[in-house]
């Protein structure tokens, strides 16, 4: 395994010994294009074309590809289900049919990196380290590109990350990011650039973002110590945070950074009578249910749910503010999404799939080294996050995904849990 000494530094020398396959470097590129997935290239991001390429080294080496596991057969059934929301859509419009084959094969190459990740997944522990690299130069970049990008001309090689996005990836990645400055180089570093990751966030309007990267980076600095210790750390940091948000000038200066931040501490009541961006996320699962219970089985169809006529009942605080909103749009809510387009045939592989991954970390809790524990906490708080955010068609959901059903099945295999 990947060794840490007393000081919780990486041992370099004594990442997890292997044939060398595929060039481990290749690993650091993968890990940089899926944290900053902005660069593409035909169209594709280049973390897809990377994976193509290990893949077919992979088979090019007649390794050993085997579908022997519990959680490559939900994989399986999770593309099953996407096929049959495809086949049995509702609207049998072209432009609905169009909508819904279009992200079809999104959904079956997500399979296939579940699997692939599974099955060679001593290859990914081998090379974690790398991985872990290069998300910790991705997020690096992605953070000032963030705040950049409109003023970098045109260009058909990369992409613009909206706000959402930014926050997303910067919740799913960060915990990985520091603990890796945090192995590998000092704990300062680490403290230093969590709080960049938390103050973009807060400066970019994120209240969301802000909250579960701050918990992130919390929970990550706690990794690799005493229990006890991290328990007490993190009570006295959340303290002292919370202290320091009671005085004047931290208000002052949280108004002028980000005044829907500060909104989120200091006016919650109204926001969540009153504020329109979360009202309309409540309207939104109010029709994907009401679509749900039409559909249970198979959904209305893969990617349809903003071409849904389904109205609004208002069945909640604060409706009469949506009440005249345009319903057409994203579901901004990735487990209502899932349950109005794709059905239980969706949902139930897909939520069985985060839960294994969860309940394996749980049980193997103290046989999983240090350094891979920040992939769980950051497929925590990305499942938390999803419910207030539509994010499932895109590659680095998953490749997070994968890579927990990787290195939890690994463990299981190794210590034959």
């Amino acid at each position: 395994m990947i060794a840490i000494d007393k000081k919780n530094k990486l041992n370099l020398k004594n990442v997890i010994s292997g044939s060398s396959l595929i060039p481990s470097k290749i690993f650091i590129f993968y890990g940089i294009f899926i944290s900053f997935p902005a660069i593409v290239l035909f169209g594709q991001n280049i973390s897809s074309l990377i994976f193509l390429f290990i893949f077919y080294k992979v088979i090019q080496s007649k390794a050993v590809f085997k579908i022997n596991t519990l959680q490559q057969t939900i994989a399986i059934l999770f593309g099953i289900g996407a096929i049959l929301s495809v086949i049995n859509i509702q609207n049998k419009s072209s432009i609905a049919i169009s909508n819904a084959l279009q992200v079809l094969p999104n959904y079956l190459y997500w399979v296939v990196v579940m699997i692939f990740f599974v099955s060679q997944r001593n290859l990914i522990v081998k090379n974690y380290y790398y991985i872990s690299k290069g998300i910790m130069i991705g997020i690096m970049i992605l953070i000032p590109y963030n705040f950049i990008q409109y003023s970098i001309p045109t260009s058909p090689f990369h992409l613009w990350i909206t706000e959402n996005n930014f926050s997303f990836l910067c919740i799913c990645f960060t915990p990985i990011a520091v603990y890796h400055i945090k192995a590998e180089y000092n704990v300062k570093y680490a403290y230093i650039f969590a709080f960049i990751c938390i103050l973009a966030n807060a400066y970019a309007g994120r209240r969301i973002g802000t909250t579960f990267v701050f918990f992130g980076c919390l929970l990550t600095m706690g990794v690799g110590k005493n229990a006890i210790t991290s328990a007490i750390r993190i009570l006295v940091i959340v303290v002292a945070v919370v202290g320091l948000l009671q005085l004047d000038i931290a208000k002052e200066q949280l108004m002028k950074i980000s005044p829907r931040v500060y909104d989120m501490f200091y006016n919650s009541e109204a926001i969540a009578t009153e504020d329109r961006s979360l009202l309309f996320r409540k309207a939104m699962v109010e029709k994907g249910l009401t679509i749900f219970e039409n559909n249970m089985i198979t959904g209305i169809g893969l990617n349809n749910f903003s071409l849904d006529n389904t109205g609004l009942s208002g069945n909640f605080e604060g409706a009469k503010y949506v009440a005249n909103k345009d319903l057409h749009k994203s579901a901004h809510n990735s487990y209502i999404l899932l349950l109005a387009e794709g059905g239980l045939a969706v949902f139930v592989p897909f939520i069985l799939i985060l839960l294994s991954i969860m309940l394996s970390f749980v049980f193997y809790l103290r046989k999983i080294p240090p350094f891979f524990k920040p992939i769980f906490i950051g497929i925590l708080f990305m499942s938390i996050h999803l419910y207030y955010i539509s994010a499932i068609v895109n590659i680095f959901t998953w490749v997070l995904i994968s890579i927990g059903l990787a290195v939890s099945t690994y463990v299981s295999k190794k210590y034959n849990i």
